[in-house]
């Protein structure tokens, strides 16, 4: 799930808000590893914004702000949990052209491209454990498909890419937290509405 705000002047420039949310049931891991684990994302972002225009059929829509992103695993038979907090810079791109546009309505197909990275705190926690681990983590994200527009109302479908890597923790004499990619691919419906 995701919720984006955002506005801009004239002139172009402005600022929004974007927050995902993303979760996973209890059967993560449960064929491959044994024990059922759970895992949850969240990821916000407060963000400058400015579009750049080319006439009435080109917009893209530059955004560039800080990036906060925290991912959470949860192994309750063993009551273990791990919680990796990444806090960097955030920047999205998102040409978007126009296919038929008139005052009230215009169909459109857009691409988002969005980059981030920063450093990572790793937050180990269990029985006989609590440990405070450091890491560096990326993100990249890729959306694409068409968008219709009439009147104030908004409305898209588009396949959607997430990709999140942590490198391996820093050196600790008693723990190490091991390197992941995580990924996902689906189909977003988006709706939404502009003043």
């Amino acid at each position: 799930m995701a919720v984006q705000v955002e506005g801009n002047s004239r002139a172009g420039f402005g600022g929004g808000l974007s927050i995902e949310i993303m979760g996973v049931e209890d059967d993560l891991f449960e064929d491959v590893a044994g024990d059922p684990q759970e895992i949850s994302t969240l990821e916000v972002s407060p963000y400058f914004l400015y579009h750049v225009a080319a006439g009435d059929r080109f917009l893209m829509p530059i955004r560039l702000g800080p990036w906060i992103h925290v991912l959470a695993l949860d192994d309750p038979n063993n009551s273990i949990e791990v919680d990796w907090i990444s806090l960097g810079l955030r920047l999205q791109l998102e040409p978007e052209v126009s296919i038929v546009r008139t005052n009230d309505f215009s169909l459109s197909v857009f691409t988002a491209l969005t980059f981030a990275g920063g450093e990572t705190a790793i937050d180990l926690s269990g029985p006989g454990i609590d440990e405070d681990l450091e890491s560096e983590a990326g993100m990249f994200g890729f959306e694409i498909g068409p968008r219709l527009r009439f009147s104030h109302f908004i409305a898209s479908v588009s396949y959607l890419h997430r990709s999140f890597h942590v490198d391996e923790s820093d050196p600790d004499p008693n723990f190490v937290v091991f390197g992941f990619d995580n990924s996902y691919d689906g189909i977003a419906f988006s709706l939404g509405g502009s003043l």
